[in-house]
């Protein structure tokens, strides 16, 4: 699963993604370089990973941690305008804060299920 961040105001990512391991990624698109005289075209647009985490690695608020060794996979990820992030799996909920809007990246709520 992947959501764009583009429309986040201040935001140094393009986008979120979540890989099978329940690892997130956070990162850019980068523009191939003007091509060189003898390629026809350049590559295109890439992705590149800035950062990887998982939700064992965020601080939680009181009450919320997220259980230790469970490596879900992400089914959907939504983001608001704050950069609060809803990721959901078939046996877990979670909201946490990306930290995009000047404070730091947090967990705040888990849900079983």
């Amino acid at each position: 699963s992947a959501v764009s961040l583009q429309k986040q105001g201040g935001s140094n990512f393009d986008f979120l993604a979540a890989d099978s391991s329940g690892t997130f990624l956070l990162g850019r698109f980068e523009e191939d370089p003007v091509p060189m005289p003898r390629q026809s075209r350049p590559l295109g647009i890439r992705p590149q990973v800035i950062e990887r985490f998982t939700l064992e690695d965020l601080p939680a608020e009181s009450g919320q941690e997220f259980p230790k060794g469970l490596q879900p996979r992400w089914k959907s990820l939504q983001v608001n305008e704050k950069g609060l992030i809803l990721a959901a799996s078939l046996h877990i909920l979670v909201v946490f804060d990306l930290g995009l809007q000047g404070g730091k990246r947090r967990l705040l709520r888990v849900v079983q299920v």
